[in-house]
């Protein structure tokens, strides 16, 4: 099975799209805490 996630150009597809996803500042400012600990 293939996903494809990548935006597409007009005629490509008739499906409407949703807002894109975006994380607050606090997820951002956990996530970013974690780093260290997960060694990454």
């Amino acid at each position: 099975m293939g996903m494809d996630a990548t935006n597409k150009w007009p005629g490509e597809t008739t499906r409407e799209w949703g807002t894109p996803i975006v994380m607050s500042d606090a997820v951002k400012q956990r996530v970013d805490a974690m780093w260290q600990e997960l060694g990454l």
